[in-house]
């Protein structure tokens, strides 16, 4: 699907000093940038499906589409 062999998606905020010796996240970054990583992939997974049969539609659920856009 994107023809690469790995993907970044960042949770945190420039805030969070990542990888400096103090590294922190919030809670709230990591409960949301969660639930935004479980949709994205619930997303591509669904079109991965779609692609692969026969009567494969181009939508995406509603529950789905709603939460990533």
């Amino acid at each position: 699907m994107f023809k690469a062999p790995a993907i970044h998606i960042p949770i945190g905020q420039r805030s969070d000093a990542a990888h400096l010796e103090n590294e922190r996240i919030r809670l709230e970054n990591l409960t949301k940038g969660k639930d935004v990583l479980r949709q994205f992939l619930l997303k591509i997974s669904y079109r991965a499906r779609s692609s692969t049969t026969a009567t494969a539609t181009t939508t995406t659920p509603t529950h789905i589409s709603n939460a990533v856009e």
